[in-house]
């Protein structure tokens, strides 16, 4: 998956600008994208049925970006196995299928 993201990056001619968060207290996302003002977090997870756990990462890492941060635009997404693309109040879901259709 993040692979596919830095493809569709570095084809546009973007840069890199993709990183992985793990912090000593054990909070991790599993890809940050910085692009100008906006910071995309994504979690990426196998399972084709959407679980609340997997919104967890994304809403600590909001809290604390938009405490530290507040101009940066937190734009959070959950990647995962599934069909289905939909908005939840904590995220965008896209399945890995669909990774193309969306601006990273």
């Amino acid at each position: 998956m993040v692979s596919e993201v830095l493809k569709w990056r570095l084809h546009r001619g973007l840069p890199e600008r993709m990183f992985h968060l793990r912090e000593a207290r054990g909070a991790e996302v599993d890809l940050l994208v910085e692009e100008g003002d906006r910071l995309t977090a994504v979690e990426i997870k196998s399972g084709a049925t959407i679980a609340p756990d997997f919104f967890k990462a994304l809403g600590r890492l909001r809290d604390d970006v938009t405490s530290r941060e507040p101009h940066l635009a937190f734009d959070p997404r959950v990647v995962y196995g599934g069909d289905a693309a939909q908005r939840r109040s904590a995220a965008m879901v896209i399945p890995w299928r669909r990774l193309h259709e969306h601006t990273w």
